[in-house]
């Protein structure tokens, strides 16, 4: 449930410290989950949850980080052109489409690694339920 809601989240999300936050929370909240009398491989799973969420997080932390260090390039030359003889005018340019371009990468380079991390948990989601079915001969989803 608590993977769902913050997918949930997740989608509307806007902010990368914010949405960084929340993962973290998640992560926390996983953590404080009661384990007495809780299967062992259960209780692996939201360790390996946790620590994927953090994995998330980490990678949102650092988008800001990466796209403000991609600014570090940018350069403006400034050159004055004469327009007549007593009148000139300035003529503008800079790399600013390049560092535009740089910043799109990083974005799209961690969202897919973030994407990767979400795949990963929805496989391991997969692989514990089908453990728990084996193992206690119950769908734990089918029983409300």
């Amino acid at each position: 449930v608590l993977l769902d809601d913050l997918k949930k989240k997740d989608k509307t999300a806007t902010d990368y410290n914010k949405t960084a936050m929340w993962h973290e929370n998640f992560a926390a909240r996983i953590n404080q989950l009661p384990q007495t009398d809780v299967d062992p491989y259960m209780t692996q799973y939201g360790y390996t949850v946790a620590s994927k969420l953090r994995t998330i997080s980490a990678s949102l932390k650092g988008v800001p980080v990466k796209t403000t260090a991609a600014m570090a390039g940018y350069n403006v030359q400034v050159s004055v052109v004469p327009t007549s003889r007593f009148r000139s005018g300035a003529y503008v340019t800079d790399n600013s489409a390049d560092i535009l371009a740089k910043q799109a990468q990083v974005v799209a380079k961690d969202e897919l690694e973030r994407d990767k991390v979400w795949g990963q948990l929805d496989e391991d989601r997969r692989q514990i339920r089908q453990k728990m079915i084996d193992k206690f001969k119950v769908d734990f989803d089918a029983v409300k």
